[in-house]
């Protein structure tokens, strides 16, 4: 261990020029003052949630092809430790492909698909 690694663990306030070691903090909310954090399955949930709105992505699939033809089809690849079975994966595609379909119709429409469009499709 060098010496600079010693002294940084003996005293991370110091300002040496580096700056002290990362601690891992909890998402929550900071003006709250309760310290509100969120549940290890808040973003498990979300994922679920917008991965399963078909019918939005679908129609605002169609309606950015419609537009602009030279959108091509892209493929959102999952890393195998993120899902254990199939419908997660396709869920997680999903979940992704909604992502990008928002931020194309957001640069083209200059608008969101939310709420709108989701209203239309009725959150589905």
């Amino acid at each position: 261990m060098t010496y600079e690694r010693a002294a940084r663990q003996q005293d991370p306030g110091q300002t040496n020029g580096h700056s002290p070691p990362r601690q891992l903090m909890p998402v929550c909310h900071e003006d709250t003052g309760k310290g509100g954090q969120l549940a290890p399955s808040t973003v498990h949930r979300w994922i679920t949630t917008l991965g399963s709105l078909k019918k939005i992505l679908q129609a605002a699939t169609s309606l950015l092809l419609e537009s602009h033809a030279d959108i091509h089809r892209q493929s959102f690849d999952v890393a195998a430790r993120k899902y254990r079975s199939e419908q997660r994966r396709d869920l997680l595609q999903d979940c992704l492909r909604l992502f990008h379909t928002e931020a194309r119709f957001r640069i083209l429409f200059e608008r969101s698909i939310f709420p709108e469009l989701a209203i239309r499709c009725c959150w589905q």
